[in-house]
């Protein structure tokens, strides 16, 4: 069909909604106008405009006054001899239409009757479909001459029916001869029948594949829908096995993703089904069924349109009951898809199924669909920021909601207090055998409310936020079943408030809980037999037939009565358990969840080794024991100390006080101070020994002894440190100081070894912190640890010199994290169990943490950045709950409270924390900290906060966060990007370029540039390891979409919008493109841009 004729197909189509739609007054107006137009075109001979005016007149005839019908004829008659076959064919039909319409009406026949008997004496050969149309015409003119002309010529010489077959199955045949065609094979068909030529109805059953045929490979629409049309007219004549022979057929078209061969076949493949016996069409309901929640896009929108045409093909008794619930699931199961075509295609199909109900007579069926379905849909509507076509056809559904409802008569009336079953439950994931439950709890109940828990603190859940997107997307075919609304959850383990609240939550309405023969067991809230939960009827879900010990004996303790029902057997072996355990193992999970959620769960990427149950936080490995000596104890002894009391110290440092101005101009003589200006104000740090003699070649014991020591100096207000090099060990102790920012003299440069220097005054902060994002099993593998020490060193040697003598302040997050956890410990250890202490780790790293026997919470609070690189504020990651509602849930633990920060650069995120715990009803008694510099502990002082610190840093130049710097690994949220489909990955910024530049690190020009080729070199040489470790664990390649495996939370640099990581390339790749892009960017701005960096 060329350009021009796909313009004019479609007057006809929009004359006929218009005049059908309009009002009365309208309606006749549009005529008169339409009317007028087409009286100024009788003349033009182009073909197609003789087509469509006749088409448009054939098709809107019903809805043209009745005293202008006659004067139809004359367009029929300009065209009628026209030498375009689709033109002639069409005046032809709107003569013919005109002929049956002015059934018994002599004086209008009589003047279509002589046009008839001209066409009939027209010389030259004849189509059949002209033999067809004219016969016709001439039985409706009651010209039987004619019609037997028409007959007689129709089977001279030829097999028409044969002819006509091959004929529609050519291309270079126009598709109005194959609409004439499909009604004379029609004819045909029930003839045979009337005469009783076809009784095993072999003859129409090969028509029916034609016309199926036809559905499925026509080019044109206007005969493909014919050819349904007539399709659907055969149906009465086929045999049971004929017609499901037909539906099979149409039915596994529609797997061809092809939409373009079937987009049509829906309303179609509708009316088949629901011409089948009961049998033949719940078989079918399953296949429907089944592919819906499994099979691809094209597939789920051709069926979903399928659903929505079989609610209007079925009739009204069918579709009592099982059917219609199961047929309104699919279009309220759409809505949750992950897929957007998919949601938004069942937005549509909605709105136009209850379009066409609401235009239909009124049998039941829109009443029943709309109290069925209308609250369900109401929870199920969600908004996506930027989808215009989601928010247009959410609108529409709504509406035509709102509409349906206000056209039934006697007005729509919906329970005002249904029963209701009350499920809580942690869900973590929500599973096959879930799902059993609500259908068990709504053979009791008229309503199921699904409630998810936080107060399970041992165990190691996603966030909640998660696990009821899961639940929702599981529950969403269910119409009667929801997700509890209540922020926060109610927690019935607070024996008394709890009830009561559900009670007021629920109003009058009736009340049954649902729980599991485990929970009755072991449940605080069923502790005590006097307590108020008892009084409430309940549902006890026993699994096996047996169930945990001790629930039978609480049996009889019900006071509100108690059924106890099996689980179904066919979900006896599923649960949350076995659902994480098929994921670790990447087992089939089809039989232990809905495929919804399976499809999330495989794409996210979501509890790849995630332990079920929390853990307690291990104290440090060794600490660092500090005493005063010397005579006048003016000197300090600091020693590092492993947990073996029975070893000696690693590594000792002997030091004292003094003051710059008293010492001599040239310490130690004989030489210029290493650093750029030689210097030293105020006080500082006289080393005096490093040892004990021996234990200065251990690198690694006396690094992590001087960094500690350093950050005590740094606490204790020195800006100066001055350390000794003699010539035995001063090898190796000027090479644990080098990474420390001091400046070590060159070898000779000074008598005995020399001074290294260290200033104090802005040190610059190194966070390693890349151990605490990481999945366990792969923060010790060695080498994951090889190429972390090997970064580290490098990214410290390059600010070493940079700035020399200038300290850099190296801190390990996971040590802090346990040193505040033992303070933690030594102070609720203290506290007597009435006062309900819960602590509170300040960031996701505590996510699976237990601090003593005390209930533990990870506020999710983090530092957000906008997309162009500027602060976003502190705020809870997307999808986590909001501040208010964390804190309610810790609440809910305990009375006191007690905050964890390993590391604190901002005092915002502990100022937000304790306004929301105060509004909240939680006291904050102590913030514990690692370090933190002086802004923040003024803070905390002036807002009355209690807190302790290890260290306090007076200021600092900056804080370099391994993590921030690592794409993929680390990084910064970006404010309103949710995580992405393809493995959970998080988009976010990283704190150097090509993504964001490394200003607050006191970097410009060249040093950025060079800064960010170092850290985009470790974040690779990170991620390679972490490749090779994830193929010799799991035998296969890491993608990007696998980071979840080894990594807590997946980032990814910002895309634009709509664009996708590619979901099979490996991490280190995508980051040495960056690093190549890095330096196309900049070749000769800095040094590393006079390298060939493909060799570095």
């Amino acid at each position: 069909m060329a350009a021009t004729e796909r313009v004019l197909y479609a007057v006809p189509i929009v004359l006929r909604r218009l005049l059908r739609r309009a009002e009365p007054d309208l309606r006749r107006q549009a005529w008169e106008r339409v009317k007028a137009n087409f009286e100024g075109r009788l003349r033009d001979g182009r073909p197609l405009v003789g087509l469509y005016v006749c088409e448009s007149l054939e098709i809107c005839l019903e809805h043209v006054p009745v005293e202008d019908r006659p004067g139809l004829v004359a367009f029929a008659a300009a065209w009628c001899e026209h030498p375009v076959a689709a033109t002639r064919l069409m005046a032809w039909r709107l003569l013919l239409a005109l002929a049956r319409g002015a059934a018994g009406q002599p004086e209008a026949l009589a003047g279509l009757a002589g046009r008839v008997e001209a066409l009939g004496h027209r010389g030259g050969d004849f189509l059949v479909a002209e033999l067809f149309l004219l016969e016709e015409m001439g039985e409706a003119c009651a010209l039987p001459h004619v019609a037997e002309l028409s007959r007689r010529l129709r089977l001279e010489g030829r097999d028409p029916v044969r002819e006509v077959l091959l004929r529609n199955l050519k291309s270079r045949v126009d598709w109005v001869e194959k609409k004439v065609n499909c009604d004379f094979l029609v004819f045909s068909a029930v003839a045979r029948r009337a005469e009783e030529r076809d009784p095993g109805s072999y003859f129409a059953n090969e028509v029916a594949s034609h016309f199926a045929n036809l559905l499925k490979v026509s080019r044109v629409e206007g005969t493909r829908f014919h050819a349904g049309r007539s399709l659907l007219a055969l149906l009465p004549l086929l045999t049971v096995p004929q017609r499901n022979d037909v539906m099979v057929e149409l039915l596994r078209s529609l797997e061809l993703d092809v939409e373009a061969v079937t987009r049509y076949i829906p309303r179609f493949l509708a009316s088949v089904l629901a011409s089948l016996p009961e049998q033949e069409f719940l078989e079918a309901l399953d296949d429907i069924e089944g592919n819906v929640r499994r099979g691809n896009e094209p597939l789920q929108r051709l069926l979903l349109q399928t659903a929505g045409w079989l609610l209007t093909a079925l009739d009204a008794a069918t579709l009592q009951g099982g059917v219609l619930r199961r047929l309104t699931g699919m279009l309220l199961g759409s809505l949750a898809e992950s897929r957007s075509s998919t949601a938004v295609e069942g937005f549509a199909q909605i709105a136009m199924m209850l379009e066409r109900l609401s235009e239909r007579p009124d049998d039941g069926r829109l009443r029943a669909f709309l109290l069925l379905a209308s609250k369900k849909l109401l929870t199920l509507t969600t908004h996506r920021g930027g989808d215009r076509v989601r928010f247009f056809l959410v609108g529409s559904a709504l509406n035509r909601l709102d509409r349906a409802i206000a056209s039934l008569h006697p007005a729509l009336r919906f329970p005002e207090r249904p029963a209701v079953a009350f499920i809580p439950g942690t869900f973590d994931p929500f599973t096959s055998a879930h799902r059993a439950v609500v259908a068990r709890a709504l053979e009791h109940a008229a309503e199921a409310v699904v409630q998810m828990d936080d107060y399970s603190w041992r165990k190691h859940a996603l966030p909640r936020q998660l696990r009821e997107d899961l639940a929702w997307m599981a529950l969403a075919d269910m119409p009667d079943a929801y997700l509890a609304p209540f922020r926060p959850p109610v927690n019935l383990a607070r024996r008394v408030s709890g009830v009561r609240q559900l009670r007021r939550a629920f109003g009058r309405r009736e009340l049954l809980i649902v729980v599991g023969s485990d929970v009755l067991s072991g449940a605080s809230a069923y502790a005590k037999p006097e307590g108020e939960i008892w009084e409430i009827p309940h549902l006890v879900v026993v699994r096996d037939g047996a169930g945990p010990e001790g629930w039978r004996d609480r049996i009889g303790g019900f006071r509100g009565g108690v059924t106890v029902v099996p689980v179904p057997d066919q979900v006896r072996a599923v649960s949350s358990t076995a659902l994480r355990a098929a994921l670790d193992r990447r087992g089939d999970l089809d039989a232990l969840c809905h495929p919804l959620v399976a499809r999330t769960l495989l794409e996210r990427r979501l509890y790849v080794n995630y332990p079920a149950y929390k853990e307690q936080v291990p104290l440090p490995d060794d600490r660092v024991e500090c005493r005063a000596a010397g005579r006048h104890h003016d000197v300090t002894v600091c020693e590092l100390k492993s947990p073996d009391a029975e070893q000696g110290p690693a590594a000792s440092i002997r030091w004292r006080t003094g003051a710059a101005a008293s010492l001599p101009t040239v310490p130690g003589g004989g030489g210029p101070l290493p650093v750029s200006d030689g210097r030293l104000v105020g006080d500082g740090a006289l080393v005096e020994t490093v040892g004990p003699p021996g234990a200065g070649g251990d690198g690694g014991s006396l690094q992590r002894l001087l960094s500690d020591v350093l950050g005590r100096w740094l606490d204790a207000g020195l800006l100066f440190a001055l350390v000794p090099l003699d010539g035995r060990d001063g090898g190796a102790l000027a090479d644990a100081l080098r990474p420390l920012g001091a400046a070590v003299p060159q070898r000779g440069a000074q008598p005995g070894g020399g001074l290294a220097v260290l200033r104090l005054e802005h040190p610059l902060v190194l966070l390693w912190d890349i151990e605490n994002v990481l999945q366990p099993p792969y923060t010790g593998a060695p080498a994951v640890r090889r190429a972390l020490a090997s970064g580290r060193a490098a990214l410290a040697g390059f600010f070493a010199a940079l700035a020399p003598g200038d300290a850099l302040l190296h801190l390990h997050e996971e040590q802090l994290k346990r040193q505040v956890v033992q303070w933690a410990q030594g102070v609720l250890g203290d506290q007597p169990a009435r006062r309900r202490w819960v602590t509170l780790g300040l960031g996701r790293q505590f996510s699976r943490d237990i601090v003593g026997e005390y209930p533990t919470v990870a506020i999710d609070l983090e530092r957000l950045l906008t997309w162009r690189g500027s602060e976003g504020g502190t705020a809870p990651r997307v999808g986590s709950p909001s501040l208010g509602l964390q804190l309610a849930v810790a609440r809910e633990l305990g009375r006191n409270a007690i905050v964890l920060a390993p590391f604190l650069d901002s005092a915002e995120a502990v100022l937000q924390v304790n306004d929301a715990a105060q509004a909240a009803g939680l006291p904050v008694r102590e913030v514990l900290i690692g370090v933190t510099n002086a802004s923040v502990r003024t803070t905390l002082d002036l807002r009355g906060i209690p807190h302790r610190c290890g260290a306090v840093v007076p200021g600092w130049r900056g804080v370099l966060r391994e993590s921030a710097t690592a794409p993929y690994v680390g990084g910064w949220s970006i404010v309103g990007r949710d995580p992405l489909e393809t493995g959970s990955l998080l988009p976010s910024l990283n704190d150097c370029l090509p993504y964001r530049h490394p200003r607050h690190l006191g970097l410009s020009g060249s040093d950025a540039f060079d800064f960010s080729r170092l850290a985009l070199a470790h974040a690779h040489a990170v991620l390679l390891a972490l490749e090779e470790t994830f193929r010799e664990r799991e035998g296969r390649l890491l993608a990007v979409q696998d980071l979840g495996a080894v990594v807590r939370t997946p980032r990814c640099p910002p895309m634009p919008q709509g664009f996708l990581p590619p979901r099979d390339r490996f991490p280190s790749d995508l980051v040495a493109e960056d690093i190549e892009a890095l330096a196309r960017l900049h070749p000769q701005t800095h040094a590393a841009g006079r390298e060939r960096w493909r060799e570095r």
